[in-house]
């Protein structure tokens, strides 16, 4: 069994280490990437139907955003 210990989900993130024995190259939208094997397994376990969109009430970002502006001019 594996965790992610900085994950949100708790529990749901503790999973079988076989979800990452052998990766997979797939395309994510016009990129190719790695990928756990058993993603889909793994996207369930957390999301559930994750191929599902939640209602627009609730599809809002979990993660904060901080611009930094390097084009300055001393």
């Amino acid at each position: 069994m594996v965790t992610n210990y900085y994950g949100i989900y708790g529990k749901k993130e503790i999973v079988p280490s076989l979800f990452f024995e052998n990766g997979l190259e797939l395309e994510f939208e016009d990129i190719k990437v790695q990928a756990p094997c058993k993603y889909d397994l793994y996207l369930k376990r957390i999301y559930g139907d994750y191929l599902k969109l939640p209602p627009l009430e609730k599809q809002k970002s979990h993660h904060d955003c901080i611009e930094v502006n390097l084009d300055y001019e001393k």
